[in-house]
């Protein structure tokens, strides 16, 4: 994960995200976890096919990069960052024979990442309602999407931007 961004999962009905401990440490001295998915013990939910995923997100002002039988890879519009220019969101949809079964969300956090949230709060809220979609908060727990914001915010990489730039909401 590079510094300038921030990330987080979002499930569909049906999928969970299984977490393995590593003795490997993050910077904030929490151990890292290396994630998947898994079927979820109840294993219901309407599936999300990648095909119907593409079909939402293109109106969207999003590009499909690539696409194949173990997923999809879109992106938003450029915009310039410390690492030259990047995508303002990056979505990388897992799936297992073109179902998805996870979505990675990046976030491009550049000094006025703050004046986009609306934009990014209603991607997520979007995606939610469209596919059933959950959140992975940080412990693990599955949110709706009303707590994107929140789950944003006491992300590590947000709160240093926010204490960086002074935006008022860099304690967790």
């Amino acid at each position: 994960m590079a510094f300038d961004q921030v990330s987080l999962f979002l499930y569909p009905p049906g999928w969970e995200q299984q977490s393995e401990a590593t003795t490997a440490l993050h910077s904030s001295g929490r151990p890292v976890r290396i994630v998947s998915a898994a079927r979820s013990a109840s294993g219901v939910g309407r599936p999300v096919r990648v095909a119907e995923l593409s079909g939402w997100l293109v109106p969207r002002r999003f590009a499909v990069v690539a696409e194949g039988p173990t997923g999809a890879r879109f992106a938003s519009t450029a915009r310039p960052s410390a690492l030259g220019r990047r995508a303002e969101i990056e979505l990388i949809a897992g799936a297992a024979c073109r179902e998805v079964n996870c979505l990675y969300c990046r976030f491009l956090l550049t000094r006025d990442a703050p004046l986009r949230l609306e934009w990014w709060e209603a991607l997520v809220r979007g995606l939610c309602e469209a596919f059933g979609l959950r959140i992975v908060a940080a412990d693990g727990g599955a949110v709706g999407h009303d707590e994107f914001l929140a789950v944003l915010r006491r992300a590590d990489n947000w709160r240093l931007f926010a204490g960086r730039f002074g935006w008022g909401d860099s304690k967790p």
